[in-house]
């Protein structure tokens, strides 16, 4: 009996695989030639680190430690921990073929696992329909319509998208199904089955390692909507066992993604990532087949406008076959309409923030004022853990499964009450039906023929380079395209040398400001102290960003001619240097702050560095928010043409980005009328001051801290005081001032400021400018200090030994008038 259960299965999941090769074709041609996916998709992403698990298992590394990338430091890789089925049994597989026979087989293998698990669950559905016919007897025959439930599921177009982005982990879906099944099982008997509890808590932990975001996209609609569903029919028993579930998987899942969540939220390539509207589904994306259809293509233009910069995120097409099937599942079959819940729920979800017809957000005036039609996510999207969720259309693998489990009701129906009757002798004829629906529904599905593939053959060029030891680590340019990157990380399983960036998701977290010097300067010192001694560039990639021209004049000006050079890359060695890398220092050439203005320097050791820019706003004023390397530093509010004169203490050598940020930035969408009131940015400039950092930590009460500072006279005219405060806390009190003062040899203050910080800051830094034109010649102190404006009490300091300390107001430098 279990032989013949165990053929069963098998056959079942055949059938899936060979419809996963057929929407797949032509890569089961090509399977150690050729990756899945189109030009912009994850897929030598996914190849590189599969190759790395197998790399750092042959040479006892740690494979979540990426010791190899954003080199000579390394960074985490704990997310490749989180998501296991996103890379297995991908690098298992890498142990026994090339790394793009993994990748294909692991892609076909998720597809029929996909479709598999779905026809389980319908079966079970179904089975449950038959129980409750008179005497138990076989209403329906089930095996048919459950094969085509899990034909919907695995063909729909929202995994063909992804496929095509080369998300392999968010293929991985077909641990969603089980759970549900186990949810079932162990709400039906009367006492509770501690098997189907372990089963339900497994499945829910499976359910989001292929990505951990399947959290928010799968399991938390599925999961809400059931025990909904349990609570309207009063199933309390159910409740309980579902809440116990919930409770203790919660807590092995939180468990287990907790540095997950931790090195997220520091990314910023996900908290600031936004496209909550460009990533939303269409509003007609549920009849819109994809533009590369063979045949709908040319039929519908109108597709081309609806999922042209979306495919991946917003194909969620029904279908005519799968959509009669779908509503004849609701209409005849109570237990069906949860399924329809689902979906609409899900749907409506997946629309994201804002209604869009033909990608673009439905705008209406109400009075005089232009908004937009709000859907229900735009609630939620910004709670915290929520707000990770950026890609709406996700929520289209959920209607998926609804869609598929619906469309199995209907086609148990459509079995019993035609095909059944109609052919009840032929079983030839009725299977041929099943096969013409089966066809029609992938037909409608394929989103192209063929499917568009990568090549994975690298140059022998890049092999050669494994063999050299005296090479420390390789540098991609251009550094900041984000395909050009992906390409750089596949080269790696070629030549297995360190890079100077690489990422495991999104973006690199090496400094951009290290990156962008390296590249704009080409400056051998500094590739020298960074470790770069080869330099391949990605011509194709460099000519999409219109910097090829420009990068191949800087390169042929550094270096010898490319040791190797085709139409893709190009292969340069750095030159050999002595010379110590000095300051170095690239300003943008924008004009205008609409979001952010970014300048970088790389130092060679501590210091003072000064930036100065002339600024323009309108009357009304904007004020902008000064970072370094993400850190605010300072915030200035501009009216009319000033020039500002920031400080910006460095306490190591290294590279270092400075942002000047709009507070609140202009919105992406605004109505045409409306200007968005920008700052006009000119004669940028990051001066170092020779005289270097003076680190003279001073802390006064109230956890205020002076971390540094600097007193440098300029001429007879004005002495420039330079000051790094660091709060314990974000400076909050707005009658905590701050003083400057100027003493001269007979301890008179002679000169001096006096104000409040702005608030919210817990670093601060600040040039205090004072006139000192009038002075006679003499020595002179400069001393600082806070007081409480309420009663003019001095902070204490809190520092022993500080000369002016006991006046609670230190000396922090001196200079003298001639």
């Amino acid at each position: 009996m279990r032989a013949v259960i165990l053929r069963h299965h098998l056959a079942v999941l055949l059938f899936y695989a060979i419809l996963a090769i057929i929407i797949t074709f032509p890569v089961i041609m090509s399977l150690d030639t050729q990756f899945l996916g189109g030009d912009n998709s994850d897929a030598y992403e996914m190849a590189r680190h599969t190759w790395w698990f197998k790399h750092a298992l042959q040479n006892g590394i740690d494979p979540f430690w990426q010791s190899n990338l954003g080199y000579p430091d390394g960074f985490s890789g704990v997310s490749l921990q989180a998501d296991i089925l996103q890379f297995f049994p991908m690098w298992f597989f890498a142990f026994l073929m090339p790394l793009a026979s993994a990748y294909n087989i692991t892609i076909l293998l998720t597809m029929a696992l996909n479709g598999w698990t779905v026809y389980l669950l319908a079966r079970y559905l179904l089975n449950a329909l038959t129980s409750q016919s008179p005497n138990g007897e076989a209403v329906f025959q089930n095996t048919i319509p459950a094969l085509i439930a899990g034909v919907v599921f695995m063909a729909a177009p929202t995994f063909q998208g992804h496929l095509f982005e080369g998300h392999a982990g968010l293929m991985v879906q077909y641990p969603v199904p089980l759970y549900l099944l186990a949810l079932f099982k162990l709400t039906e008997g009367k006492t509770l089955n501690w098997r189907w509890l372990g089963a339900a808590i497994l499945f829910f932990q499976m359910s989001p390692s292929g990505h951990m975001l399947q959290v928010i996209y799968m399991l938390m609609p599925v999961t809400g909507l059931f025990l909904l569903a349990r609570l309207y029919v009063r199933d309390w028993a159910g409740v309980r066992r579902i809440l116990l579930m919930g409770s203790i998987s919660s807590v092995i899942l939180l468990i287990f993604l907790i540095p997950l969540i931790q090195e997220t939220l520091q990314q910023t390539s996900y908290t600031d990532a936004g496209g909550y509207v460009r990533y939303s589904a269409d509003l007609l994306g549920i009849v819109s087949p994809s533009f590369f259809h063979p045949v709908f293509g040319e039929l519908l233009p109108y597709t081309r406008e609806v999922l042209g910069v979306n495919l991946g995120e917003g194909s969620m097409y029904v279908g005519i076959i799968a959509g009669i099937l779908a509503a004849l599942g609701a209409i005849k079959f109570k237990a069906a309409r949860w399924w329809l819940l689902l979906a609409v729920v899900t749907w409506v979800l997946s629309l994201g923030p804002v209604l869009k017809i033909l990608d673009e957000p439905i705008k209406f005036t109400i009075g005089e004022y232009e908004t937009y039609l709000t859907l229900p996510l735009a609630l939620v999207q910004n709670l915290p853990g929520l707000s990770l969720a950026r890609t709406p259309g996700r929520f289209n693998f959920a209607l998926a499964l609804a869609l598929a489990v619906l469309a199995g009701y209907g086609a148990a129906y459509l079995w019993e009450h035609f095909f059944k009757k109609r052919l009840p002798a032929k079983r030839l004829f009725q299977w041929g039906a099943v096969a013409l629906i089966t066809a029609g529904i992938v037909f409608e599905y394929q989103m192209f023929f063929p499917l568009p593939t990568r090549p994975a053959a690298i140059p022998q060029a890049v092999y050669d380079l494994q063999q050299r030891d005296d090479i420390r680590a390789v540098f991609n340019i251009p550094y900041e395209h984000l395909l050009g990157a992906k390409d750089a990380l596949f080269l790696q399983t070629a030549h297995e040398k360190p890079l100077i960036a690489g990422h495991v998701t999104r973006e690199t977290p090496v400094n951009p400001a290290k990156l962008r010097l390296l590249q704009t300067t080409l400056d051998p010192a500094l590739l020298n102290a960074a470790g770069a001694d080869i330099i391949i560039l990605h011509k194709q990639r460099a000519d999409q960003l219109k910097t090829l021209e420009q990068l191949e004049v800087l390169l042929a000006e550094k270096f010898s001619p490319p040791i190797y050079e085709d139409e893709q890359i190009a292969i340069y060695e750095t030159a050999l240097t002595t010379l110590a890398p000095s300051y170095t220092v690239h300003i943008s050439d924008e004009t205008r702050i609409q979001q952010h203005y970014t300048a970088d320097f790389y130092t060679p050791n501590a210091a003072w560095i000064e930036l100065t820019a002339t600024l323009s706003a309108d009357a009304l004023g904007q004020t902008l928010l000064i970072y370094l390397n993400n850190t605010p530093i300072h915030s200035v509010t501009i009216q009319g043409t000033q020039t500002i004169r920031v400080p910006i203490a460095v306490d190591a050598n290294g590279y270092y980005r400075v942002r000047l940020s709009l507070d609140p930035p202009c919105p992406d969408r605004h109505h045409p009328a409306l200007t968005c009131r920008h700052v006009e940015i000119g004669a940028v400039a990051l001066r170092r001051i020779n005289d270097g950092l003076v680190y003279n930590l001073i802390r006064y009460e109230n956890n205020i801290e002076l971390a540094a500072s600097h007193v440098g006279a300029q001429g007879h005219d004005n002495v420039h005081i330079r000051l790094w405060w660091q709060f314990g806390a974000a400076m909050q009190d707005e009658n905590f001032r701050r003083f400057v003062h100027v003493l001269d040899e007979n301890g008179n203050q002679v000169a001096g400021y006096d104000s409040a910080l702005i608030t919210g800051h817990s670093d601060w830094l600040e040039t205090i400018s004072l006139d000192i034109a009038q002075l006679p010649p003499g020595d002179y102190q400069v001393r600082t200090g806070w007081y409480h404006f309420a009663d003019l009490r001095r902070f204490a300091v809190l520092t022993p030994d500080i000369p002016g300390g006991q006046d609670a107001a230190p000396i922090i430098g001196e200079f003298a008038i001639e």
